[in-house]
């Protein structure tokens, strides 16, 4: 491959990227990543191209970082509402042994 064609190549994986993580397509990303890394063992890039790719990287983080946070958000609601769940039944009295008997015999 032709040395503008391999940085071209360094550009369009990155982009899509880019555009995966958009997108919350997190295997995507790292697939392209991936090539993105075997093709760069393979020579110096120029430090134009090295500093788009930069960029392009930041942006990437960014959406990861957005990503991240409402995951955790996410997971902190399921966990109060599991905790108030749980409280419900103690409270009505599930987790008692002799309410499931009565509720059979009756």
């Amino acid at each position: 491959m032709d040395r503008i064609g391999w940085q071209r190549d360094l550009e369009v994986w990155t982009e899509r990227a880019g555009q995966a993580a958009s997108l919350g397509q997190w295997d995507q990303v790292g697939e392209y990543y991936r090539l993105r890394g075997e093709h760069l063992q393979d020579g110096p890039i120029a430090p134009a191209l090295a500093e788009q790719l930069l960029t392009l990287d930041q942006f990437v983080k960014e959406r990861a970082v957005v990503a991240r946070a409402a995951l955790e958000s996410m997971l902190a609601e399921v966990a109060t509402i599991r905790q108030r769940l749980q409280g419900l039944r103690l409270w009505d009295g599930v987790g008692d042994s002799t309410h499931h008997r009565m509720d059979h015999r009756a």
